[in-house]
């Protein structure tokens, strides 16, 4: 499941239906995100779930979901996450995950 826009550039703000707002590809792996936390915690509360909620303390990750975050984000960001480069704070949330793979790398 690789995230796109569901709006670029080029569509004007007069071909979006009224009351929506374009997401971006952040915007969509926090929805995302957000699903799969839902779906893998079914007692979980997650419907207003923030971007910068810790996702340990709120106790929807552990160490032993932790691979299946890593593969959920690696499947949806279209990226290889090194995890031994990276320490698990990375991981505490959603903004935090997204900042470090899902922005663009520069050349």
């Amino acid at each position: 499941m690789r995230l796109e826009a569901t709006c670029g550039p080029a569509k004007r703000e007069a071909e979006q239906p009224s009351g929506c707002f374009c997401l971006g590809i952040q915007g969509n792996f926090y929805a995302a995100l957000a699903r799969y936390l839902r779906d893998t915690n079914p007692n979980a509360d997650v419907t207003d779930l923030s971007p910068d909620a810790n996702l340990f303390d709120l106790g929807l990750i552990d160490s032993l979901r932790m691979v299946e975050l890593v593969i959920f984000v690696e499947d949806a960001l279209a990226c290889r996450i090194p995890v031994e480069k990276h320490p698990p704070r990375v991981f505490h949330s959603m903004r935090r995950i997204f900042d470090a793979f899902g922005r663009p790398v520069s050349p």
